[in-house]
């Protein structure tokens, strides 16, 4: 760093760094777990119709017909 620093100067900026650093790693830590809960519930949501289209294709009177559930 700069030589011409007081110690205690120097101390205060290499916290500030470690300070920084973390707070970069958690910012992305945060992103991440949005990222990953978005992901969950899109696969749930997919789950649930995936269902309702299997339920529907057993005869059931399930919400719109999928891909294929028509037989013209």
């Amino acid at each position: 760093m700069q030589g011409n620093l007081p110690p205690e100067a120097q101390e205060k900026i290499e916290e500030l760094q470690d300070l920084q650093e973390t707070a970069q790693q958690v910012a992305q830590q945060k992103q991440q777990a949005e990222t990953q809960h978005r992901v969950q519930e899109q696969f749930e949501e997919l789950q649930q119709e995936l269902q309702q289209m299997l339920q529907g294709a057993g005869g059931g009177p399930m919400g719109p017909g999928g891909p294929g559930a028509g037989g013209d």
